[in-house]
C-alpha cells in the first residue's frame, strides 16, 4: 500500500479512537437489520445487482473494488461476502483490492458505469472523477442533483434503496451505445466546469478580487 496512504489510515485510527467502539457498535447493528434495511452502501448495491431482471443481470457484471480501511472492518467484509454468496451473485459481483493511483484510468476506462451508494452529506470526489474520465454513473446522494444539476436527478436513487437503485442500474444498461456517450459527455463536461482545478482556481481568483 502506498506510504501516504498508510500514514492516512494511521490519523484516522487515532483522531477515531475516542469513538471506534460506538462506531463498531453501529456497524454490527446495521449487519443485524433486516435484508435491504441498512445503509451500508456495498451491502445495498449487492442486493440491488440481485433485484436487476435476469435478462440485465446476465449481461453485467458489478465489480467492489477497494480495501477496507481498518481491521475493525474485517467482519462487515465477511458478512458482505456471505451475502453475495447467498444471493447467488458469487459469479457476478466481485470483491477486489484497490488499485494505485496511476491504474485508476485503466479502471475506469474498463467500466459501463460507476456506482456510489454513500446516501448523504457532501459528494465522494471519486464520482467526481469517474465522470470526468467518462463514465456515466448511479449515486444515491441527492447532493449530486445540487452539484451537476437536474439533468442528473434520474441517475440519483435517493434513499439507497436496493430497488431504487437497481431501477436507476437498469435504466443505465438499457441505455444505446449512443445515449450513453451522450450522457459521459454531458456530466464530464459539467465536472469540468464546475469542479475541476481550474474552475476552482477561477472562483478563488473572483472571491479574491472582489474583496479587493
Amino acid at each position: 500500500m502506498h506510504p501516504a496512504v498508510v500514514a492516512t489510515t494511521e490519523r484516522i485510527r487515532r483522531r477515531s479512537a475516542p469513538t471506534r467502539q460506538a462506531y463498531l457498535k453501529r456497524l454490527d447493528r446495521l449487519a443485524e437489520r433486516p435484508r435491504g434495511s441498512d445503509r451500508m452502501g456495498c451491502a445495498n448495491v449487492a442486493h440491488a445487482f440481485a433485484a436487476l431482471p435476469a435478462e440485465l443481470r446476465d449481461r453485467a457484471r458489478l465489480r467492489i473494488v477497494g480495501d477496507i480501511l481498518l481491521p475493525e472492518h474485517a467482519a462487515y467484509e465477511a458478512g458482505l461476502r456471505r451475502r453475495i454468496a447467498d444471493l447467488g451473485l458469487g459469479d457476478r459481483v466481485t470483491l477486489e483490492p484497490s488499485v494505485p493511483f496511476r491504474e485508476l484510468p485503466a479502471l475506469y476506462a474498463s467500466a459501463h458505469a460507476f456506482l456510489n451508494c454513500t446516501p448523504r452529506h457532501s459528494i465522494d470526489k471519486t464520482t467526481l472523477e469517474a465522470l470526468a474520465a467518462g463514465l456515466p454513473a448511479v449515486v444515491t446522494n441527492p447532493a449530486y442533483i445540487e452539484a451537476l444539476g437536474e439533468g442528473f436527478a434520474p441517475w440519483c436513487a435517493e434513499g439507497g434503496e436496493p430497488t431504487a437503485i437497481a431501477a436507476a442500474m437498469a435504466r443505465l444498461i438499457r441505455v444505446t451505445p449512443g445515449e450513453r456517450q451522450a450522457l459521459a459527455d454531458q456530466f464530464a463536461a459539467v465536472v469540468e466546469a464546475r469542479h475541476s482545478l481550474d474552475a476552482l482556481v477561477d472562483r478563488l481568483f473572483e472571491i479574491g478580487r472582489a474583496h479587493v
